[in-house]
């Protein structure tokens, strides 16, 4: 008997034959579904392509943990096949952020360096290399994230077109950061004044958005599979605390994601990212097709974070 994807993962804690196969086709099915763009130095998805994604997928950063993922939550091919989808889209949206994150740290860095209104401390001093207000506090801030996200919050955003899609205009950016250090009252390293900008020009978090279809890869369930699928990720959403459903929108980020995403310490975020996998584990041992119930439980989430962020918000 030919074993399937789930199986080898299982027997052999790595993919084998039948598992690299249907990455490389949900791997591609994503990328065209989705709309994403192909890897740097390729023109368009040829073979090469999806193979170089497919390969970054197992042995890039995180790698691991996702193997894990797929071998504790699936509970037969059909659910591999789902939780494996998931887990390629997710990794292609952390990717775009990345490079997202990316083009924005070199522009604020490039503000910082060439405005006036900036200035960075001094080497030899507590926090070089630090940046704060010209003639502003020079100690090193100590304060907590929230502080300076909400500082952030505040500055409304102006949006212009720039090579490949919609920015903040160089006006709006040099506005935040000065909020940011003003909030801070000290200098602040220039990973967290962009990690802050991030989350306010919404580049922290994956897209508050429902599939509603699904690449060819995945086996459309039945409607009495979803409507089970619902009722689960329904009781499962009344188990978690308002962090745990923050904390699950950025359960494949960064903990310094997570921090800012959440507003705490990164130990707090560390520390609550292993609690809620622990807790989902729990949730979810008896229930069937995880992969959807996880899926629905982050709609959920999505939903309620951004009905809290309606509520909340003070600045357009």
């Amino acid at each position: 008997m030919v074993s399937g994807p789930c199986e080898e993962l299982l027997r052999t804690g790595a993919l084998g034959p039948e598992g690299a196969a249907m990455l490389y086709r949900t791997v591609a099915a994503v990328a065209r579904f989705d709309r994403y763009p192909p890897p740097d130095n390729y023109a368009a998805w040829t073979g090469d392509a999806v193979t170089e994604m497919a390969h970054d997928f197992l042995a890039g950063e995180r790698s691991h943990e996702r193997l894990v993922h797929l071998a504790v939550l699936a509970t037969d091919e059909r659910s591999f096949a789902r939780l494996l989808e998931a887990s390629v889209r997710n990794y292609f949206r952390s990717r775009a952020r990345a490079t997202d994150r990316g083009r924005l740290h070199r522009r604020i860095r490039s503000l910082l360096e060439n405005d006036v209104a900036f200035s960075q401390v001094a080497t030899g001093q507590p926090g070089a290399g630090w940046w704060m207000l010209r003639d502003g506090p020079v100690a090193p801030w100590a304060g907590r994230i929230d502080e300076l996200l909400g500082a952030a919050s505040a500055v409304p955003v102006a949006l212009t077109r720039w090579r490949d899609g919609m920015v903040a205009e160089r006006a709006s950016l040099r506005e935040l950061c000065q909020q940011i250090l003003s909030a801070a009252g000290g200098a602040v390293p220039l990973s967290d004044v962009v990690g802050v900008v991030a989350h306010r020009l919404g580049l922290a978090a994956p897209p508050i958005s429902t599939e509603v279809d699904a690449p060819d890869t995945a086996t459309v369930a039945d409607v009495e599979s979803s409507a089970l699928a619902s009722l689960a990720a329904a009781a499962a959403f009344d188990q978690l605390t308002p962090r745990d459903r923050l904390l699950l929108l950025v359960l494949d980020d960064s903990v310094r994601e997570a921090a800012a995403f959440v507003g705490v310490s990164k130990t707090t975020a560390a520390d609550g990212l292993a609690r809620l996998r622990t807790k989902l584990a729990a949730l979810l041992v008896d229930v069937d097709a995880q992969g959807d119930v996880l899926q629905q439980l982050i709609v959920l989430s999505a939903r309620w974070a951004d009905e809290r962020t309606d509520n909340d918000r003070t600045a357009s």
